[in-house]
C-alpha cells in the first residue's frame, strides 16, 4: 500500500513537469500562453493538494507493516526517507508559493494592499515560523506523543 501512495505522488509530480516542459520556447508575452499557463499551475495546485495526506498514509503504512519507525537515527532507511520526504515537501512549498505569486502577479487574483503579489515585505517572519512550529507541534504531539524544541537563532 506504502508504495501505491509513493508512485502515486512521483506519477503525479511527473506528469506536472512533463507537461510544464510544453511551455518551454513558447513566448510567454503571447495572451494565450499566459491563459494557457495560468490553467496549468491551478491544475498543478490541486493536483498536488493531497501530496502530504498521502505520503503521511505511506509513512504510518510502511511504520505498522514493516515494523519500524522514522525516529531510528542509525538505520540509513529511516534517515533516507526522512530525507527523501524533506526533498519533497520543501519542493512542494517552493512550488506551491512560486505558483501562487505568479498566479496573483499574473492571474486574475486580487493582492491585498501593501502586498507584491502572495508576499508581504512587512511580515515578520519570526513569529510566521512560530506559528507554523505550533501547529506542526501539535500535530507531531497527537501522532507521536512528543515534538521537537523550537530553537530559532536571529541576527
Amino acid at each position: 500500500k506504502e508504495m501505491d501512495d509513493c508512485r502515486f505522488i512521483i506519477n503525479k509530480y511527473t506528469n506536472s513537469f512533463e507537461e510544464l516542459l510544453e511551455f518551454n520556447g513558447r513566448d510567454p508575452n503571447e495572451s494565450q500562453v499566459l491563459e494557457m499557463f495560468e490553467k496549468f499551475l491551478n491544475t498543478f495546485q490541486a493536483r498536488q493538494a493531497d501530496t502530504v495526506p498521502r505520503m503521511a498514509n505511506a509513512c504510518m503504512d510502511m511504520i505498522s507493516q514493516r515494523g519500524m519507525g522514522l525516529d531510528d537515527a542509525t538505520c540509513y532507511l529511516s534517515m533516507s526517507i526522512k530525507h527523501y520526504l524533506d526533498r519533497l515537501y520543501t519542493s512542494m512549498i517552493s512550488l506551491q508559493m512560486l505558483s501562487s505569486q505568479h498566479l496573483a502577479i499574473y492571474g486574475h487574483q486580487r493582492s491585498l494592499p501593501n502586498q507584491i503579489g502572495i508576499i508581504n515585505p512587512q511580515t515578520k517572519l519570526t513569529s510566521v515560523l512560530v506559528d507554523c512550529y505550533d501547529d506542526a507541534a501539535f500535530d507531531c504531539e497527537n501522532t507521536y506523543m512528543v515534538a521537537p524544541k523550537l530553537n530559532i537563532k536571529t541576527n
